[in-house]
């Protein structure tokens, strides 16, 4: 069965062109732009396009914010149209994603909105764990831990995502 989308290592452009979208809508500002390309700046980065369009649906990234625990990766995602119509597809391709990332780091984590009911609902779907919902003093925002370990070696399952 073909896949309407291809995943691939994002390029320098990809990223580019997702900032310059997330910049011209009214949803985000000038923050949400500067977050993302510093983000990107120390993530190893995916793209899902659209076969048909050519049209970039997905950002996934991996960050490895500590030098002294390289094997402790932040998972993160950006979906570039709402979750709640594609769900099923955003698991589908992102299973395919979180594969390589357990293949170079053993634990994948990050603190998602505990008030986005989508984005609770993927990760549980990939397999993470979701801590209780806790308030972030520094933000003041209600927050979930989630993780994922990898249970085994690396490159225990070959990657099915192109080099």
């Amino acid at each position: 069965m073909a896949t309407l989308y291809e995943i691939k290592r994002a390029s320098p452009a990809d990223i580019s062109f997702v900032a310059n979208l997330l910049n011209g809508s009214p949803e985000t500002g000038v923050d949400a732009v500067e977050r993302l390309l510093e983000t990107c700046a120390v993530s190893d980065i995916w793209a899902a396009r659209h076969r048909g369009t050519g049209a970039i649906t997905v950002l996934w990234g991996l960050a490895r914010l500590d030098k002294d625990q390289p094997a402790i990766g932040t998972y993160w995602m950006l979906a570039l149209d709402p979750l709640d119509t594609q769900l099923q597809e955003v698991v589908t391709l992102s299973h395919l994603v979180v594969v390589d990332m357990l293949d170079q780091c053993k634990l994948l984590e990050n603190y998602i909105d505990a008030t986005s009911y989508e984005s609770v609902q993927l990760l549980k779907a990939l397999g993470f764990s979701i801590g209780p919902a806790e308030l972030d003093e520094g933000s003041g925002r209600v927050l979930h831990y989630a993780s994922l370990h990898r249970t085994g070696p690396a490159n225990m399952t070959m990657s099915l995502l192109p080099n």
